[in-house]
This record gives C-alpha cells, sequence and structure tokens, in this order.
C-alpha cells in the first residue's frame, strides 16, 4: 500500500497521549470520588453502565480520528498498466448553418435532418474520434476531435443559424477550419463530411479540397435538401445516401 500524502500519516502519533490522557482523566476521577465516599459503598452510590459508555464514545472517537487521518493521506493499493493501440480515425462534422438551412421542402427543416444525419454517423463509427464545426459565412469549430461522444452530441444540438454571425454559405473556410483542426497525415485517417445545400463550388473550395488532401484529409459532401438519413461505411470509409421520399 502507498499513500499520496504520507505527512498526514504523522497525526497518528498523537492518538496514543489522547489515550493516556483521558485514562489519566478517568482514573483522577475515580480518586477523588474514593476520597469522598469509602470504597465498599461505591458499587451502590455509582451506576457502572455511563463509565462504559463513556469508554465506548471515546475508543469509536479515537478510530474516527484514526480513519480520518488515513483518509487525508490518500492511500492506494497498487496499479494496472495497460498498453493499447488506437487505430480509429479521426473525422470533422462540418454543418451548413446558413439561413437557407431553415428551409422546410424536408421535414421538419434542412438544418434537424443535417443534425440528425451527423448523430446517425457518430452513433455507426464508435471508436473514432469525432468533431463539429459550425459553417455559414464564416466557420469555427464547436467541438475538438474528442471520444467523448455526448459532448459531441451536445455540440451538434446547440447549433442554429446564430451559431455563426456571418451569413452565406463558404465551404472553403469549413475545410481550412477542418484542415488545421486534423492536421496532416501520411494516412487516409482523416476525414471532412460537409453537410450543407450550398451552391458553393467555386475556385476557393476547389483549391481549399485540393490543398486538403495534400494533408491526407479525405473529404465526404452530403446534401442536406436530399439527405435523410447518410451514413459511413467504416469499412470503406465512403458515404451512403438514402434518398427523402
Amino acid at each position: 500500500m502507498t499513500f499520496v500524502q504520507p505527512t498526514w500519516l504523522y497525526g497518528l502519533l498523537l492518538l496514543p497521549p489522547l489515550a493516556a490522557l483521558a485514562l489519566y482523566k478517568d482514573r483522577r476521577n475515580q480518586s477523588r470520588l474514593e476520597r469522598l465516599v469509602a470504597s465498599r459503598l461505591l458499587p451502590n452510590l455509582t451506576d457502572a453502565a455511563p463509565r462504559i459508555q463513556i469508554v465506548a464514545k471515546r475508543v469509536l472517537f479515537l478510530g474516527a480520528l484514526s480513519a480520518f487521518l488515513i483518509a487525508l493521506a490518500r492511500p492506494q493499493i497498487g496499479f494496472t498498466e495497460q498498453e493499447f493501440t488506437r487505430r480509429g480515425r479521426d473525422i470533422m462534422l462540418a454543418i451548413d448553418i446558413s439561413k437557407s438551412m431553415l428551409s422546410t421542402d424536408v421535414s421538419p427543416n434542412r438544418l434537424a435532418r443535417a443534425k440528425l444525419a451527423a448523430q446517425d454517423i457518430l452513433n455507426t463509427m464508435r471508436g473514432d474520434r469525432f468533431g463539429v464545426i459550425a459553417f455559414a459565412g464564416a466557420s469555427q469549430v464547436e467541438a475538438p476531435l474528442t471520444i467523448d461522444y455526448e459532448a459531441v452530441v451536445d455540440a451538434i444540438n446547440q447549433l442554429d443559424t446564430k451559431s455563426v454571425e456571418r451569413g452565406g454559405t463558404d465551404i472553403s473556410a469549413s475545410i481550412y477550419s477542418a484542415e488545421l483542426a486534423l492536421g496532416k497525415s501520411e494516412q487516409s485517417f482523416h476525414s471532412l463530411v460537409l453537410f450543407t445545400d450550398g451552391e458553393d463550388f467555386g475556385e476557393d473550395s476547389l483549391a481549399a479540397a485540393k490543398e486538403a488532401a495534400t494533408s491526407g484529409i479525405r473529404i465526404f459532401t452530403v446534401d442536406s435538401d436530399r439527405t435523410r438519413r447518410p451514413t459511413i461505411s467504416p469499412e470503406q470509409n465512403r458515404p451512403t445516401r438514402a434518398l427523402a421520399t
């Protein structure tokens, strides 16, 4: 057994003096009684039960004090070391939160569908790290890469059209944010999934996509106005789409 803060154990050295002090006090009280009353009359004039209770109370007090000091020393019994290799992917979910995502051509609206689709991907690919990016005319990371899926789901649920102040749809901004969050990798373990209904397919977006490709980031797009429940196949790492009916 080891102790994180063993200095507290020195407090246990105070217990014997406290016990001796209590015993001395009891004997002195007994001596005073014997001076006032004859020894043969003490059993008839005093009650033994209260004395037993006093002794028990003091023993319990000293025991509780000992346990308290030991607890402050923070005892620890052994430890276990375990090494493991993690081969999960790092996936950023970039969700378009522009006002056009409030369109109700799919129920209840495009943004709500995108949130559900993002959570489907999260539930399908357990063991991978996920992050969340919100983008419109600009982008910002709402949740960094993590395996805390509850935190990622909370970040997704809190997204609305006010999460990013600048309006519009700048897909290139989300790609650049994902590139910063994911970093460079020689292997294809980094992915970006774009949920958007935007028409931003200009030179900036293409240039950003090519730059991300040089960093080892694979990009998948999901059209929020046509897709109901998209998922990513864990085996092939590519999006599949289920068209709304």
